[in-house]
């Protein structure tokens, strides 16, 4: 009987000693879970806030490029348009003075003046067609670059 009570009472401190274990692993820190779940929920909280940041951030990036490509673009065009109205207006005076100039022509022939006029208004004539061509480059390169802008920027809403 000794025998079978010792065995009987290992067991029940075994038992005890499992319940009073296995209760502080499992149950006895309550406060602990608390505190987990509050974090976990907090870092939940934390992650959305950062990912709608981020969302935000990249959708303001993107509003930003598209301004600054329509402002380059806008830039671009008015420099366009500036330099073919200049161009259309050397081309008028040049016109005009080539016009000018057979009218001097035909008064001076029979003078000795002529050659001396005629030498001013060539120079004059030259002067401003290469000044007409420098102007066509310049219209040139800023019709490609805005004609690149145009093929490499994606489609924007105006």
């Amino acid at each position: 009987m000794d025998n079978n009570r010792t065995v009987i009472l290992t067991a029940v401190i075994t038992f005890i000693i499992g319940i009073v274990f296995g209760y502080n692993l499992n149950g006895g820190s309550k406060e602990k879970k608390t505190d987990v779940t509050q974090l976990l929920t907090q870092a939940r909280t934390g992650i959305e806030q950062l990912e709608k940041e981020n969302r935000d951030l990249k959708a303001d990036l993107e509003r930003v490029k598209k301004d600054k490509t329509r402002k380059e673009d806008s830039v671009m065009k008015d420099q366009l348009t500036k330099a073919q109205l200049d161009n259309e207006a050397l081309t008028k005076e040049v016109s005009s003075l080539k016009a000018q100039l057979n009218k001097t022509e035909t008064k001076l022939k029979s003078e000795g003046e002529f050659k001396v006029v005629t030498e001013q208004m060539k120079s004059r004539i030259s002067e401003l067609e290469k000044e007409n061509q420098d102007l066509r480059q310049v219209i040139d390169q800023i019709s490609s670059l805005t004609k690149q802008q145009e093929l490499t920027a994606p489609e924007q809403p105006q």
